[in-house]
This record gives C-alpha cells, structure tokens and sequence, in this order.
C-alpha cells in the first residue's frame, strides 16, 4: 500500500506514520510538505490514498483535492487536520473527500481502510456498469448488422425491428413500431395462418418453428419469407420474439432450377447435336435422338449397355481400356477428332466433347458428339489448295529471278552500246541513242526491284550488320541523284547533326532504302527541293526524305506500301514505275528491326522518315 501524506509539521507525521503501522506490513509512505512537491510525488508515486492536513504553507487541503481529482478521481483524500469547523468539513466533503479524521482521533487506520473499500466498491461499479455498457452495445451491433430481420410483437403489434427487418421491407420504424404488425406485413391468404402462429404462442408453450409464407413489403410487391417465433416475458408481459430472412432469391431459383430442368429437356431432346451421357463404367444412361440418328442405333439398343457397342467390333478393346484409364486418373480430354468407324461399317469424322460431371456423389461423363466429315474434307481441300498456292509462288518467284537474270546480260550490253553511241554521235542519231539509253536504265531498274521483290517474297534476305559511318554513306547515296534533280531543277540538300555517325546495320540494305526514298521525292517532285537528313533518336539513327513534290492524299498513305499499288494507277497514269518501291522499302526497315513513318499533305509535299537501330540486337 503505498500512502502519500502531505504534512508540514514534524510531530503531526511522525503521530500519522505510527498510527499507520497497523494497516499493513508492506506499507510505503511519502511525506511531501510544498505544492511543488506534491505535484511531482503525485505523478511518480502514484499513491493509493493521499493524507492531508487542511492548512499548509503556501496552499491547503482543498487544493490537495482538486489537484488529485485532476490527477486521479479514484484516489480517496483524507483531511487530516487538528482542528476544523463543520463547515468546511462539509464543504470538503462535497468537494470530494472520502473522509476527514481530527488528528488526536485514533480512527485514521479505519478511514483509510474504509477509504479504500469504497474506491473499491466504486471500481467494480464501475466495471460491472462498463460491461453491461459493452454488452448491450455488442447486442445492438450484432442485431443491426444482422442480416436477419429481428422483431419483438407486443399486442399483434412491432415494438421493436432491427435494419435487417427494415431492409426486408422497406419500411421506417417510426411506420412500424406501435402502428403495424405481423398480419399488415403478409399477403393476404397467408394473413390467418399467421394469427394463429401468433395465438398459439401467446396461449401455450409452443416450440420454435420455422415457416415459409408469402409476405408483402412497403412497395406491395411479393416476397417470400422463412421466419420463426416464440413468446418470451419481460417485465411481467407477454412479448413474441422472432427473426425473419428474405428467401425470395432462393424460391426464385428453386423455380428457375424447375424451368431449367423443362427446358433442358427440351434442349436434349430437340438439340442438333448427338448428346450421351454414361457412368464410370461406361454404361449408357442417357442419349438423345441426335446420337440414335448419327450412330444409326435405337434407344432399346444402347441404353443401359456400354457405350462401346456404337464402334466396330476391331476397335471395342482399345476404346474401353482408354476410356477406364482416363476416367480412373479424371484425364478425359475436353475436345477429341477423331475417324471412327461405327458398328455398320460406316466411316465419319466426328468431333466429341466431354465433361466429367459429379451427381450425388457418382461420376458420370457427358459427351456430345458432331459429325465434322464435311469440314474435314473442307479442310483438306484448303491444304492442297495452299500446297498448290506455294508451289507456284516458288515456281513464279524462280521464274522472275531468272528471267531478271536473262534479261539483264543483253540489257547491260545495250546500255553499255547505247552510251557509246549518244557520246560519240550528234543530231537526231544522239537523241535516239539518248532514248534507248534512258529506256533501258529504266527497264534494268524495273528488273532490279522485281529481283528484289522476289527475293523477299522468298525470304531470302538475310541482313548482314557491319559498322560504318551512316553519314558518308548518305551522302554517297545523295550524291548519286544529283544530276537527276539539277535536270528537273531541284535543290538536293543533305544535313547530317554529327561528324563519325557510326552505326551497326546492314550497309546494302540501308543504301537500297534510301536510294528508292530519294528517287521517289525527286520523281514526285516538279519543283522546289529534297532534303536528306541524318540525326540521332535515343537508341535509333533516323533518316528524313523530305520533298516539295505532289504529296499523298490522307487516304491513300497505307496504299502505298502495298505491293504494285501507287496512288496514280492504271494506263493513265502521269509516273513511271512498278508500284513496288516502298513495298520493298517497308519490308527492308522491318527485316533490320526499324520503322517507317509517313506525313504528306496534298500539293505540299511528303517526308519520309526511317527509324533503324544503332547497334545490332538479335533479341530483337
């Protein structure tokens, strides 16, 4: 027991402490004489009772009070004093002091101790109040957040709902309690059944019931309710106590699952599809006319006998040791095609479906079959038709390489002739020699791109990455259409952002690109200029070909990587050329892992830019 004893005088303590021996014999006291000290005792002490003299230095005992009421209400205060009027007694008893003892009194032990029974008696007030507090508490939350409608009917009417009643019906309490009852809430033929329940409750002893009436909420639309009810007494009066649950769902689908059933059915007996269902055993215990008509067989015949009976007598064995096999380990595949050939010989392909299905504890196994002959034969065809396909594209692709090959040993020599001779002769003689120079360049480019194109189409590109430096080999490709574009009086400008570009790539390739991008903007451009820019793009180098040429209307800019296809097409066309350029251009950027983009506006121009990796990454 520890005790802490405010007493400015030294005779008065030492009189208190030795009266206060007899309490107990593990007894601490403190004794503080200031204010200052008995704040600070006050808090590290934590005294079980507090002894005070009335009048001290520089306060007195009824701050003593109030400042251990502040600290603590529990712990009780003693006014200890010599002498003291009984008024200030009083006041100090209404203040809160447990006791006052005059100090030539020998009742000090007794007031502590009873003191301390009556903080105790207070405490476990206090507890037993707080725990009731709980209880009733965790009752209310349980009953509000119950789901379950709970009620209380005194005199066939509610004096008490939870929400989960009100969620039920709809209603408010203030509609419910004391103004409606259980007969204003059920549908009207269950209305008598349910005042008998209730009669019988208050008349007898009768067990708890459950029950399933129709009822009617707030909206006048129909549910289905389970509730039970039994009479209880409080307070000397007659009370039915019960809950209700909204089962509406579940008898919707009881009547769903009927439907279901109906229409199952139904679906069985009428569906297109051949339907069989067999047990473990692979007994048959259901099919469907379906299955009779595709396995030619009636239902006398395969009911209640094993499935195997449809097959040929050659493969009855293997079909059963499979079937057992699978059903045993639950590895019957989903999806089966299969040729079958039936009891009467006949052949089909047929597609089955299975599905293990648990009933009552039984493992069954529901297949449907689809006689799938015809899409096979379908199927077949296609393949033939695509062997067919590949063979003359390889066959058309070899023609073309080697009629390109052919054609380019005599095209070669004429070109070679050809400018021999519009070099050394003048006149009309030079302008001829001009033409078949200039058509035959042409004619070799043709044969150039559709070599090329063949080759794609073979997947015979293979790139091969070296290091070079992008920018010089740009202005390489640059420099080789120079004079086309001073012929037509075009500005042919190249821009590169840095000296010693080096990438990884494939340096034929890449000049293949460029040289048909160029080409085309200097093609499709009457006036103006082509710019040529190199510059870096995270880890890409980018090409722009830029012209002020004719431009390409916005729905035609996917048409022209399409192979054959340009945007002036047929015999009227105003430009030259195979339609295969940027066919050949798109399928080169992605066989070097880059991309092409294209922005151009009618009668303004076009640009072309080009996004290839700078190293090499096979991952890609």
């Amino acid at each position: 027991m520890k005790i802490l004893l405010v007493e400015d005088n030294d005779y008065d303590a030492k009189l208190a402490v030795q009266s206060l021996q007899s309490l107990s014999n593990d007894l601490e006291i403190k004794r503080v004489e200031t204010r200052e000290e008995f704040l600070k005792t006050l808090g590290d002490f934590n005294p079980d009772v507090v002894i005070t003299d009335y009048i001290l230095p520089d306060f007195d005992g009824m701050i003593v009070l109030k400042l251990t009421q502040q600290f603590n209400e529990l712990i009780p205060v003693i006014i200890f004093t010599g002498s003291m009027n009984e008024e200030v007694a009083v006041e100090c008893m209404k203040a809160g002091a447990t006791d006052y003892v005059l100090k030539n009194h020998q009742r000090l032990p007794y007031a502590v101790r009873e003191a301390l029974k009556k903080i105790e008696a207070i405490k476990e007030k206090r507890e037993a109040e707080e725990k009731l507090r709980d209880s009733v508490t965790l009752f209310k939350t349980l009953t509000e957040a119950s789901l379950v409608g709970i009620y209380l009917v005194k005199n066939y009417k509610f004096t008490y709902v939870n929400e989960g009643f009100l969620n039920i019906f709809g209603y408010s309490r203030e509609e419910l309690i004391d103004k409606l009852g259980p007969l204003d809430l059920v549908a009207e033929e269950s209305k008598e059944f349910v005042r008998k329940i209730i009669e019988a409750k208050l008349t007898s002893e009768t067990i708890s019931t459950n029950y399933v009436i129709k009822a009617r909420n707030k909206a006048g639309q129909h549910i289905f309710i389970e509730f039970f009810s039994r009479a209880i007494t409080l307070k000397n009066e007659n009370y039915i106590l019960g809950a209700v649950v909204d089962i509406t769902d579940r008898i919707i689908s009881e009547i769903e699952v009927q439907k279901s059933e109906i229409l199952f059915r139904t679906v069985w007996e009428n569906s297109m599809d051949a339907m069989r269902l067999v047990d473990e055993n692979g007994i048959v215990i259901r099919a469907n006319q379906a299955f009779y008509d595709l396995f030619e067989i009636n239902e006398k015949e395969i009911i209640g006998r094993p499935f195997y009976i449809v097959y040929d007598e050659s493969s009855r064995n293997d079909n059963i040791e499979l079937f057992s096999q699978r059903v045993k380990s639950d590895s019957i595949p989903d999806k089966i095609e299969m040729e079958m050939l039936l009891w009467n010989k006949k052949k089909i392909y047929m597609e089955a479906r299975n599905k293990i299905l648990i009933i009552d504890g039984k493992k069954y196994v529901l297949t449907i079959f689809r006689d799938i002959s015809e899409r096979i034969r379908y199927e077949m065809e296609l393949i033939r038709a695509k062997e067919e396909a590949l063979e003359m594209s390889r066959l058309k692709s070899n023609f073309l390489a080697n009629m390109s090959h052919e054609i380019r040993t005599p095209l070669n020599g004429m070109i070679g002739f050809s400018e021999l001779l519009k070099d050394s002769l003048d006149g009309e003689s030079q302008q001829w020699a001009e033409i078949i120079y200039n058509g035959s360049l042409r004619l070799l480019d043709t044969l150039n791109t559709i070599l090329d194109f063949t080759q794609i189409e073979a997947d015979k590109i293979i790139p091969y990455y070296v290091q070079f430096d992008v920018g010089e080999v740009t202005r390489d490709v640059v420099k080789l259409f120079e004079k086309a574009a001073e012929k037509k009086n075009l500005d042919l400008i190249f821009q590169c952002e840095k000296e010693n570009f080096l990438v990884k790539c494939d340096e034929k390739l890449y000049r293949r690109i460029l040289s048909n991008l160029v080409n085309n903007a200097i093609k499709f451009t009457l006036k103006g200029k082509v710019i040529v820019s190199v510059s870096e793009e995270n880890e890409y180098f980018t090409v722009k070909v830029s012209d002020t040429g004719i431009g390409i209307p916005e729905d035609k800019i996917n048409l022209i990587f399409e192979e054959f296809r340009q945007v002036s097409e047929g015999l009227g066309r105003q430009y030259e050329g195979t339609g295969l350029g940027l066919t050949i251009v798109k399928k080169y950027v992605e066989k070097l892992n880059g991309k092409i983009l294209v922005e151009s506006k009618v009668g303004e121009g076009s640009t072309f830019t080009i996004y290839l990796p700078k190293e090499y990454n096979p991952a890609k």
